[in-house]
This record gives structure tokens, sequence and C-alpha cells, in this order.
């Protein structure tokens, strides 16, 4: 079971003080904490610019749409996890095509069937997943194909 009572001790403080900042500022939704922790964690990462989301889907949609994928598009994702996943590719008017996940590692795998998968004009994409908190590389598509425009 996932308890957040232990990580929530040891910053009850700061996190008591950010509540309390974004309730009195009326903005529950983006506003001044938003964009402050954008900033700090564009900056922690080295890169110039972050975009907070309000869930993991949210992020994968708009990781597909920056990358331009959309009808037409296949977008290799794991069975395992696939909902939210799937959820995205088909927001994008994307088709989802599931793959093996490694036995031990729990990350997508190549295809074997990967020669057999049929070719799409344009880009197809895999995006990198997360799969019991450990991150995925994705790994090449398949002869003919490339990972984002």
């Amino acid at each position: 079971m996932n308890s957040l009572s232990g990580v929530y001790a040891r910053f009850q403080a700061d996190l008591n003080a950010a509540a309390a900042r974004v309730i009195a500022s009326g903005w529950t939704i983006l506003g001044p904490e938003v964009d402050a922790f954008e900033e700090a964690w564009a900056a922690h990462v080295g890169s110039g610019h972050c975009v907070g989301v309000a869930s993991g889907s949210d992020a994968l949609q708009l990781a597909l749409r920056a990358l331009e994928v959309g009808s037409g598009d296949e977008v290799l994702t794991v069975a395992n996890a696939g909902g939210y996943s799937t959820q995205a590719i088909l927001a994008v008017g994307a088709r989802p095509v599931f793959v093996d996940i490694h036995p031990t590692r729990y990350c997508s795998t190549r295809p074997p069937s990967a020669a057999r998968l049929p070719h799409v004009p344009g880009p197809s994409s895999s995006p990198t997943c997360m799969a019991a908190w450990h991150p995925c590389r994705p790994f090449l598509p398949p002869a003919g194909r490339r990972a984002s425009r």
C-alpha cells in the first residue's frame, strides 16, 4: 500500500505553507504557485521551459501533440500500463500498437513481430513510459519508420 504519511511528516511545514498560499491566493488552477514551480523545475533540470499539467495523461497527450503525432500514425505502448497512454494516443487521432514488456524490468521490449507491423506514412512514435516508477527508454521504430518529425 502507498502511504504518504512518512513523506508528509518530513515536509509538513513546507507543504502546509504552500497549501495555505494557494488557498489564500484563490488560484487553485494555474496561478503564481504553478508559475514558480515551472520556473524552479526548468532551472533544476537545465531546461529553458517547463509546463505543469494536471495529470500524466495530459503530459502524454501534450508530448504527442508536440511531436505532431496524429491521424494515420501508430504509437507503440505497453499493455500493462496502456490505459493512460491509449487514451492520449486516441485523443490525438493516432492508433495504439501494444508491445510486450520485459519479464523482470516491466518496460517495453522490441516486439518480435516488428517486421510484420504495417508501414504507416508519416511519423510513428514510441513515447517513454513509466512502469513501476522506472523510466523506460523508447526503442527504435521498425525499419522504414521515423521516431518523430
